[in-house]
């Protein structure tokens, strides 16, 4: 059989892209952490020191380039996307995250729309585009503040990056935003992280796993219960700690890293198939 052109997906473009030689979570943190000593007095030569080299490994990092060679993980994606092709069939990927997500998306994309009082009459986004490289559906595209938006909600508390400052250049969900704008036409991204109450059904599920029948005396089970169905109710906390929100805007070069990288993609495809895609 002759396989389709092969295009990615904006959800699965972090996998084609592989890991640059990007500054860590704590090194970022670390280099947020001197800037903000600096900004109320000097720093130390020590720290000055330590603060240079974190901007030099930063900026770096913001003009780091994928190899021309595929990593691992692009090569087991395409691999599990020729066989959905063959079989023509999609691999069905079910877990109490994605059923929470699907579930609560209206909410918290109302939420989002509200908290930060975004232009009335816009709703969820129920088609998908596509290019010669990429497609994609994005979650909200607010056209009269050339913004893209797309929501993610977080299982519990524990899971909220309450403490995340900004996504990093190779994080999946920036790699899958820059895929929306180009489809879009769009300059500005916004990925927002919302906690919204776990539908009883989900909740229900985390008991039955947590509490199973031999395992707690009864009145000890009451209050494991409780307090997992309290731990999943976020109504009372202040909107501004159950949203959390990252921008960024488009960046063609980062476009043109992912065109190169499709390309290298059907060529890979075409090495082991056999097939010309």
């Amino acid at each position: 059989m002759k396989l389709p052109k092969f295009k990615i997906r904006a959800s699965a473009c972090g996998k084609i892209m592989g890991s640059l030689n990007t500054i860590t979570d704590n090194q970022l943190a670390e280099m947020r952490k001197l800037e903000a000593k600096e900004e109320v007095k000097p720093l130390t030569t020590p720290q000055e020191t330590k603060l240079a080299g974190l901007l030099v490994k930063y900026e770096k990092s913001i003009n780091a380039k994928p190899s021309d060679k595929l990593p691992e993980t692009a090569k087991t994606y395409l691999k599990g996307w020729i066989k959905e092709q063959v079989y023509e069939r999609r691999k069905d990927i079910s877990s109490k995250y994605l059923a929470k997500g699907n579930e609560c998306e209206e909410e918290a994309l109302n939420m989002i729309m509200t908290h930060y009082n975004m232009p009335f009459g816009y709703s969820k986004n129920l088609f998908r585009k596509e290019n010669e490289h990429m497609t994609g559906e994005c979650d909200l595209d607010i056209d009269l503040l050339d913004l893209i938006i797309d929501s993610k909600c977080s299982f519990d508390f524990s899971t909220f990056p309450l403490f995340k400052n900004e996504l990093r250049v190779n994080d999946d969900y920036y790699y899958q935003g820059q895929v929306y704008l180009d489809l879009w036409k769009r300059k500005n991204y916004a990925l927002c992280y919302v906690l919204v109450d776990t539908p009883k059904s989900i909740v229900d599920n985390e008991v039955k796993y947590k509490c199973p029948a031999g395992r707690y005396e009864y009145d000890d089970r009451i209050e494991v219960e409780r307090n997992i169905r309290e731990s999943h109710k976020y109504d009372k906390i202040p909107m501004d700690k159950r949203i959390k929100r990252f921008d960024f805007t488009y960046d063609e070069s980062v476009i043109q890293r992912i065109v190169a990288r499709v390309e290298l993609c059907r060529e890979y495809i075409k090495e082991i198939t056999g097939e010309l895609v």
